[in-house]
């Protein structure tokens, strides 16, 4: 499922909730037209939380009780690269 946005002929800004099926696109819900950034986003807002209904959550949170390091800042290092094959021609 997925916000869809579209434009209507008074200019205004539709918020659906949609999902792709069999590669065609099917509107579950219609929840109203926005006319400013404050709607809009209070409209999206309400979107995401129908769409997380039901819907579990990782918890990211790699460090346990017994760590005492605080998470790395930035993108972890890069310790080596390179490709090899992953099947062979017999």
């Amino acid at each position: 499922m997925y916000i869809q946005r579209v434009k209507t002929s008074s200019g205004a800004t539709a918020v659906q909730i949609a999902q792709k099926r069999h590669g065609k696109r099917q509107i579950l819900e219609h929840l109203g037209s926005a006319h400013d950034e404050l709607t809009l986003a209070a409209l999206e807002q309400v979107v995401r939380q129908k769409i997380q209904v039901g819907q579990l959550a990782f918890d990211l949170d790699l460090h346990t009780d017994d760590t005492k390091t605080a998470p790395a800042k930035g993108p972890p290092p890069v310790v080596g690269w390179g490709c090899t094959a992953a099947w062979q021609i017999a």
